[in-house]
């Protein structure tokens, strides 16, 4: 049989301390997300603009059309492209074309695409290039809209013609 004896003494117990550093870094944000997108419809009763169910796929579709100026935005509340931004740090963002506009057996110059920002009434003709559209400072979510401009010729061959466009936040 074995006995156990043990007291209890504040002297006996010690302190032990230890040190664990913490370590981190916060990345620069530059956060770009599509959130909607109206597609040409001259159907459509009260606008002209149908809104797409599902971006960000990022297409916009102006369909079949003849010549002549086609608008996708430039009256309140629609648009072509309604980006956001969210950024911890200074922005710029840019739009350009990769590409002309290009149809299953010919080419249009991108030119004759257009865009205006913010509900503005000046289209600038988009290139190949890309060509800063806005800038901007640190922001919890911010918005930045495209309309869309597309001018076609009556001596335009006809074709299903299509681009690339980039919208970038740097």
């Amino acid at each position: 049989m074995a006995l156990f004896f043990f007291s209890i003494s504040n002297s006996n117990f010690y302190k032990s301390t230890k040190t664990i550093k913490v370590n981190m870094s916060i990345l620069p944000t530059k956060v770009l997300s599509i959130e909607e997108i109206y597609d040409y419809d001259p159907f459509s009763p009260s606008t002209g603009f149908t809104k797409e169910d599902s971006p960000p796929i990022g297409e916009v579709n102006f369909g079949y059309i003849y010549p002549g100026t086609h608008i996708i935005g430039s009256i309140e509340n629609y648009y072509a492209i309604k980006v956001s931004i969210i950024s911890n740090q200074l922005w710029n963002l840019y739009i350009y074309s990769e590409t002309n506009l290009i149809g299953n057996n010919n080419t249009l110059p991108i030119s004759r695409l257009m865009y205006a920002i913010d509900d503005g009434t000046i289209f600038n003709p988009f290139s190949l290039t890309p060509k800063k559209v806005k800038s901007g400072g640190k922001t919890n979510l911010t918005y930045t809209t495209f309309d869309y401009l597309l001018y076609l010729k009556t001596t335009d061959p006809p074709d299903e013609y299509r681009a690339n466009i980039k919208i970038e936040v740097h």
